[in-house]
């Protein structure tokens, strides 16, 4: 897996794909309707987690249905992804934008798409600064949160990743005009009583507990990150 690289530039996209492969398979977890490899300029496969029907019924207001992608293959809720993969199909380049942050379970999820790649193949992840997003008043994610979601074989949100996006949850200011496009938005040292939460305390504890004992899944940033984090916490892994 590559260095991490923070950018919030118009750069983003080809930093995105910086090591892709002019030529053979590349894979795109989950593009929903802004694919970084788009059909035609890469030999790649769009993957999600159900149907490109059900991804377009479900699209929020803004986003058009018919720019949700064609999914080439689904990568179905409790199969290994080398079992959903097409006749053991291997790839020598993986991305996906904005979707590890949402993993309960970040270890497995990063071993399974590594499963799939060939040797010296590359996996580039795009995902929300910790510091430059409303992520900003959490604390950051380290290993022994993965591995113990790892050890659980966890496969929804838990109770304390809900709460803990929930209760931290704020409204993002806007950027100052003029400033430059990787400025912090909420500035040095901010505090989280000068900004609007959206949901309670009380609030964030309902809807922890009622994911948790339904075992459904709620859409969460389960892993928080920095950069130096993201290094050091994979660092770790591979040892």
């Amino acid at each position: 897996m590559q260095d991490t690289v923070s950018t919030s530039s118009p750069d983003r996209q080809s930093e995105l794909l910086r090591h892709a492969p002019q030529s053979g398979p590349c894979l795109e977890i989950a593009p929903f309707h802004r694919p970084a490899l788009r059909k035609g300029a890469f030999d790649v496969d769009y993957v999600d987690y159900t149907t490109t029907e059900d991804l377009r019924r479900k699209a929020p207001a803004g986003v058009s249905p018919d720019s949700v992608c064609e999914v080439d293959f689904i990568w179905q809720p409790g199969r290994r992804l080398r079992d959903c993969v097409p006749d053991g199909k291997q790839y020598d380049f993986a991305c996906a934008s904005h979707v590890m942050e949402h993993v309960p379970n970040v270890l497995d999820w990063v071993q399974q798409i590594l499963d799939v790649l060939k040797p010296g193949a590359v996996l580039q992840l795009a995902l929300p600064e910790k510091d430059g997003c409303f992520d900003v008043f959490r604390r950051t994610t380290d290993f022994s949160e993965m591995l113990q979601t790892w050890v659980l074989e966890t496969h929804t949100p838990t109770a304390g990743q809900i709460y803990d996006f929930l209760c931290h949850n704020v409204s993002v200011p806007p950027d100052e005009p003029g400033a430059p496009a990787t400025a912090r938005p909420f500035g040095p040292a901010p505090a989280i009583e000068k900004y609007t939460r959206y949901y309670s305390d009380d609030a964030a504890f309902h809807f922890a507990m009622k994911h948790f004992e339904e075992d459904t899944y709620m859409a969460t940033h389960c892993s928080v990150f920095t950069p130096e984090r993201l290094v050091s916490d994979f660092s770790t892994a591979q040892r």
